[in-house]
């Protein structure tokens, strides 16, 4: 699991054009915390998993879904605004 939501953490942050430090701050953890995360060196509870997903504005099970796909999902979500 720790890899699954280091994969989606890190390509959702890609996409968003956010820098680890930026979504540590949306977050409200710190970005040694954020950076341990992608980096699988550490696991984290719900809260901070959920506040990781409010940050990127995406539902916690898309950080935990192993057939995720940031860049796919982010497009479908500009095309529909458009």
């Amino acid at each position: 699991m720790r890899r699954i939501l280091a994969r989606n953490l890190r390509k959702a942050r890609a996409v968003r054009g956010l820098s680890q430090a930026d979504l540590a701050g949306l977050a409200g953890i710190g970005s040694n915390t954020a950076g341990d995360i992608e980096r699988e060196r550490k696991s984290v509870g719900l809260d901070i998993i959920t506040a990781l997903a409010l940050g990127l504005g995406i539902e916690v099970k898309q950080l935990l879904d192993s057939d995720w796909n940031p860049a796919a999902a982010f497009s479908e979500e500009s095309d529909l605004a458009e």
